[in-house]
């Protein structure tokens, strides 16, 4: 049996600023093994020899500014083309239970100064309420990406675990937010994956 919570819960702690979309997430009470039959109806194919199939896919948000390139989920990406800010992108999965939100920043703000008052000012916008979250060490090689900081944020409501990964970093050009937040088993199977953004992206 399905579940429903509305994906405003995931929006009101793991929120960029600006940031509206509202919808359900139906997450499915099944396991999350995944098995992929052949059409012949022979042995299912292993996850591992359908990612050596896939390719990686480009978006952007409205304003082509930048671009990250990751594979398909499954079930495929839902793309929000209109999210009221030209420099945001926001992806989630078919279910909406898996979400990853960017958004550029000029470094040019009375808010802040420099890479470290910037984290100070988004940190303090989205993620204050949330308690102090713990540090994440993710890899990232991108020489385009000259600061970054990673924190992880876990929230318990209504019998859910919500687990949310807030990145900012900075470029040449912009200072940049992206959260990657899911409920906690989906979340736990996508991230290390995901999480490879960083290292896809570009600033055009």
């Amino acid at each position: 049996m399905k579940k429903t919570i509305l994906v405003a819960l995931i929006m009101a702690t793991f929120m960029m600023v600006g940031c509206g979309n509202m919808a359900e997430i139906l997450p499915n009470d099944d396991d999350n093994t995944t098995v992929v039959n052949s059409e012949d109806g022979q042995a299912p194919v292993s996850e591992d020899s359908v990612a050596e199939t896939r390719e990686l896919q480009e978006y952007s948000p409205a304003s082509g500014s930048y671009a990250i390139s990751i594979y398909e989920i499954d079930g495929g990406w839902t793309v929000y083309p209109d999210t009221g800010n030209d420099e945001q992108l926001v992806l989630d999965n078919e279910d909406m239970s898996f979400s990853i939100l960017m958004q550029s920043f000029p470094k040019v703000s009375d808010a802040y100064q420099d890479f470290a008052s910037f984290e100070t000012f988004y940190r303090n916008a989205t993620s204050s309420s949330m308690g102090e979250g713990t540090v994440e060490n993710i890899d990232i090689s991108n020489a385009a990406i000259i600061n970054y900081s990673s924190m992880l944020y876990t929230v318990d409501s209504q019998g859910y675990t919500i687990y949310g990964q807030i990145t900012v970093f900075e470029t040449e050009n912009a200072y940049y937010s992206c959260t990657i937040t899911g409920l906690d088993r989906i979340y736990t199977k996508y991230i290390d994956e995901y999480e490879e953004l960083y290292n896809t992206f570009v600033e055009k």
